[in-house]
């Protein structure tokens, strides 16, 4: 019982402090700030695009994000390579382990491949490209 009341006063304590200390925000006063994304994308986020699509932030983010996400694809193909290639050379005959260093490899080559067939399929499909 004591605990649920010390649970309840610690509720009560936190919510009146949270509401008594926290201030507004208003996005008009401060305006856009930037403190993750390139300065770019918000550059382009507090303008107006007049070169159509390819000039607004979220075109943007989305080629910043994608550009990400093919750094990453690639970190993580050559780590699954390289962690591959040490399952194999340490496998000191055993043919379970062969099998697995050679299923990891396979797979990590079509992974790749099919990655690439997104890329271009996204180049395609998109006016103008994605990713030029």
């Amino acid at each position: 019982m004591k605990h649920g009341f010390a649970i309840i006063a610690m509720v009560i304590v936190s919510t009146v402090g949270f509401v008594s200390f926290a201030t507004p925000v208003f996005a008009e006063d401060k305006g856009l700030e930037c403190a993750v994304l390139p300065k770019e994308i918000c550059d382009a986020a507090k303008t107006d695009s007049k070169g159509g699509v390819s000039g607004t932030g979220v075109w943007k983010l989305l080629i910043w994000v994608l550009n990400i996400m093919v750094a990453l694809v690639g970190l993580v193909a050559i780590g699954a390579i390289i962690f591959a290639g040490i399952l194999y050379s340490s496998s000191q005959g055993n043919s379970e382990q062969i099998a697995k260093a050679k299923k990891m490899i396979l797979n990590t080559v079509i992974g790749v491949i099919a990655f690439g067939f997104m890329y271009l399929g996204l180049n395609w499909l998109i006016p103008g490209g994605v990713f030029n």
